[in-house]
């Protein structure tokens, strides 16, 4: 049975102690996951192999979100449901005569959605945070505006840029190959069977180069150190999913291209 709890700011202490919001990388652990909170959303559970864990999502619009992240190779890092610190949210709220969240009940431990670290080309990092949203709709209510103002404004004194993303706003081609894409971006080869499906896959695009993606067929050779044999389209999308190739993601349907939208990247290597 899954266990509901009420983060109040008077169990801060405890919070702490159990490393809630604790944790780089790999071993960061979100304020709370997706067992522990009652929502009207879909709540998703992701793995991300880059980042080594998984992810506990609210909204399926927060899943879209953390998929593009992951496609981003300037991304270097991603935090979810961050907790902000309830002294400071409280003094915000009460500078700004702002009733602050779960007052009724003394006040609850607010959080971001995503806190991201991103690398910049000299080599240095800075962090942005993001809360997600559907849609303008969810801006109209007033105790969300009440929220916002105060996630804003701690931000602000932390001096990191944050904003709200409207997930219906997202390109919706995009992120359906995104989707497609994201449980091969998880599957585990070495550099030599990538770039045995490489080779192959080039030549199958130069002898079929007006076939449909979708239309496809037959087996690839055995590879070479996982000695299995893959379908056309999974290798395809293996490839995909990694860069090695790519094709007008944000355009165009995986399931609607031809080879010929197929080429090789060459800025990314086996």
């Amino acid at each position: 049975m899954n266990t509901k709890k009420s983060f109040l700011i008077k169990d801060w202490d405890k919070f702490v102690k159990e490393g809630r919001g604790d944790g780089r990388c790999e071993k960061y652990r979100p304020a709370f996951t997706v067992r522990e909170v009652c929502s009207r959303t879909q709540r998703e559970r992701v793995f991300i192999g880059r980042f080594g864990r998984t992810f506990e999502n609210m909204s399926h619009g927060e899943t879209l979100t953390l998929l593009q992240l992951d496609w981003n190779d300037d991304v270097a890092e991603v935090r979810e449901q961050f907790p902000l610190d309830p002294d400071i949210t409280a003094k915000i709220a009460d500078e700004l005569h702002l009733c602050h969240p779960g007052y009724t009940r003394g006040g609850t431990i607010m959080t971001t959605d995503f806190l991201v670290t991103w690398k910049k080309p000299d080599g240095s990092v800075f962090k942005k945070a993001f809360q997600v949203k559907s849609s303008e709709r969810d801006l109209e209510n007033g105790r969300t505006r009440a929220k916002l103002q105060i996630e804003s404004e701690y931000w602000k004194r932390k001096g990191i840029p944050w904003c709200v993303l409207l997930s219906k706003s997202y390109n919706r081609i995009f992120c359906s190959n995104l989707e497609i894409l994201h449980p091969y971006r998880e599957t585990r080869f070495t550099d030599r069977d990538l770039k045995f499906m490489l080779d192959i896959l080039k030549r199958e695009i130069v002898c079929n180069y007006f076939l449909q993606y979708s239309s496809a067929s037959g087996e690839l050779e055995p590879l070479p150190d996982k000695g299995i044999s893959l379908s056309v389209t999974d290798g395809l999308k293996i490839l995909l999913s990694r860069k090695l190739l790519v094709f007008p993601d944000h355009s165009k349907l995986l399931t609607d291209c031809h080879l010929r939208d197929f080429r090789e990247n060459s800025h990314v290597s086996c």
